[in-house]
């Protein structure tokens, strides 16, 4: 008999589903927020003349911090800060280290090598120092 105290369990079944439903619901989102990313990586890249069509990697991206989303929701991460404001969550949190992260920019950006990470500032330097002379000598 179920009373408002204690309501019917849930077959396993059922929470499997509903917790699939949360996590497409959290992945969908952050697919679209970091897809917004990976459309303006693509728009500043075609400028230069190359291609980018990693799309499936701000997919893959969003289902993993979705799982780590739901797996926070399992233990109850955020509850221990419900009672106390959140500059007190984000001094637990160490924002130092957030602020890090943040600005480095996911792990697939910094996987990928840069466009110019075989030329230094000096050779640059140099390559126009010799342009201008080249220039100058033809005059």
């Amino acid at each position: 008999m179920a009373d408002a105290e204690h309501p019917p369990a849930r077959s396993l079944k059922q929470r499997a589903l509903d917790e699939l439903k949360v996590y497409w619901v959290i992945t969908l989102y952050l697919w679209l927020f970091l897809g917004c990313f990976t459309v303006y990586r693509r728009l500043i890249l075609a400028e230069t003349g190359v291609a980018y069509v990693h799309y499936g990697i701000a997919l893959v991206e969003a289902m993993v911090i979705a799982k780590v989303v739901l797996i926070g929701r399992i233990f109850g991460f955020s509850r221990r800060f419900e009672d106390r404001p959140l500059t007190e969550l984000g001094r637990a949190l160490g924002m130092g280290k957030l602020a890090g992260l943040f600005f480095a920019g996911p792990p697939s950006a910094r996987a990928q090598p840069s466009l110019h990470a075989h030329r230094t500032v000096s050779p640059t330097i140099q390559e126009r120092v010799n342009a201008t002379h080249r220039t100058r000598r033809s005059k």
